[in-house]
Order: C-alpha cells, then sequence, then structure tokens
C-alpha cells in the first residue's frame, strides 16, 4: 500500500501551489497525482518550484497529460 495525495499545478493563488505540495509530502506522501495538464508552459513553471525545493526527489509526480 501506497499513501498518495492530489495537487491541481493550475490552482490559483498559484503560489500557495507548491508549498501546499510540501505539507503533503512532509504528512507521508509517496506520490502525487495531479489535475489534467493541458498548460505544459505553466506545469513546468511549478515543476521547476517542485525542483528547487527538492520534492520531486521524496515523492512521485504521476501528472496526467495531454497534448
Amino acid at each position: 500500500m501506497y499513501l498518495g495525495a492530489v495537487e491541481n499545478p493550475f490552482g490559483d493563488p498559484f503560489e500557495f501551489r507548491v508549498p501546499r505540495l510540501a505539507k503533503k509530502v512532509a504528512a507521508g506522501a509517496e506520490f502525487i497525482q495531479t489535475q489534467s495538464i493541458y498548460d505544459m508552459e505553466r506545469f513546468e513553471m511549478f515543476m521547476d518550484q517542485v525542483r528547487d525545493r527538492g520534492l520531486d526527489s521524496r515523492s512521485t509526480s504521476w501528472p496526467e497529460c495531454f497534448p
């Protein structure tokens, strides 16, 4: 069994997205499933912040991507 959580990288206010994610990872989330991704540019900004905080090494992201 794995503990998981969800995250919406596109919710407002955008600057709260990564700190919220950090709380979920600190609470034990081993994987994160995102909302569907249609805006790759904004998702890249989100993931840059995730990597800057080292959250990508503490959990696995399962983004739902659509071209």
